[in-house]
């Protein structure tokens, strides 16, 4: 989540689980936030129109998603009041050991 909390000094307030994050993610309306790896590629690619500038991780609760059964009907998990952002506001921010760099793409400045 990225448009929860305002922005700290202009940088957004990043809210997730962690510590597996895709590298391209895009966690609030107009927001694409990019691991070291994306960011990389981005910056090689040749791409105008955008930069790259720190994140804020305020908040990353340990939940490991990725291990849940991808036939089941239902996650193994739900919070108690079916919000989703209960994934992350219900649980405490523990910075899970492999939480990456993040940056958020932001436009209209060309990539440095």
């Amino acid at each position: 989540m990225s448009s929860h909390l305002p922005r700290e000094d202009g940088l957004i307030q990043l809210e997730r689980v962690g510590p597996f994050m895709p590298p391209i993610t895009f966690p609030g309306i107009g927001h694409m936030v990019v691991d070291a790896s994306a960011g990389a590629a981005l910056r090689a690619s040749g791409l105008s129109g955008g930069r790259l500038v720190p994140v804020v991780k305020r908040h990353v609760a340990s939940l490991d998603w990725r291990s849940w059964p991808r036939d089941a009907a239902l996650p193994p998990e739900l919070p108690e009041d079916g919000e989703p952002e209960s994934y992350i506001l219900g649980r405490p921010c523990q910075w899970p050991t492999g939480t990456p760099q993040l940056w958020p793409g932001r436009n209209p400045h060309p990539w440095p």
